[in-house]
Order: C-alpha cells, then sequence, then structure tokens
C-alpha cells in the first residue's frame, strides 16, 4: 500500500486509499508524552490499515453472502433441472417399453 505522511503539531495523519476512496489514520501525541514522528507515523498507519482492513472484511462479508445466495439459486435450479431430467427419462422409457411390446406383438 502506498502512504502518505503528514504532520500538523504533535499530530500525525496517515493517507492512503482503498476502493478509489481516501483513507486516514490519526496519532495525536499527548501532551504529557515526548513526540515522536516515526512513533506517531507507525501509529497513523496501523489506524488508517485497521479502517482499510475493516472496509475490506466488510465488503468481503457481504460478497460471501451474494455467494451463498447465487449457490442456494443455483442448487434450486439443478435440481429442478434434475427433476425434468429424470421425467424425460422416465417417459422415453416407458414410450420404448410400450413401442418394444406392440412390435413384438404385431
Amino acid at each position: 500500500m502506498r502512504y502518505k505522511f503528514f504532520q500538523n503539531g504533535n499530530k500525525v495523519i496517515c493517507v492512503s486509499s482503498y476502493a478509489g476512496k481516501r483513507v486516514r489514520g490519526v496519532a495525536i501525541c499527548s501532551d504529557k508524552d515526548d513526540f515522536d514522528f516515526e512513533t506517531g507515523k507507525r501509529l497513523a498507519q496501523l489506524r488508517c490499515d485497521k479502517k482499510i482492513a475493516e472496509k475490506r472484511f466488510a465488503r468481503a462479508n457481504q460478497k460471501l453472502s451474494e455467494a451463498e445466495d447465487m449457490v442456494v439459486d443455483i442448487t434450486e435450479y439443478y435440481n429442478r433441472m434434475l427433476d425434468y431430467y429424470d421425467d424425460a427419462y422416465n417417459d422415453l422409457s416407458d414410450i420404448n417399453l410400450a413401442l418394444d411390446e406392440l412390435t413384438e406383438n404385431l
């Protein structure tokens, strides 16, 4: 991933993107602590990564749900086609049997 970092006083901002949208992570140093830009970068980056991971997980969950719906639909279609096949096969078998019986008795 590509990141850009910005500093504004005791605040470090990490900017990246996911699905074409900007995602930010922010780290603010407490007045009680000593400011360290590298620590702020790492914290801001992890917060940015967390937001991206949450968005990615939500999208994956949505796509999985869509796929599960497709599996249900295709399973129902498959079962209908299997019934159709069985009916057609039985009809053909019955007709062939009747035809064989009739032609044997001629």
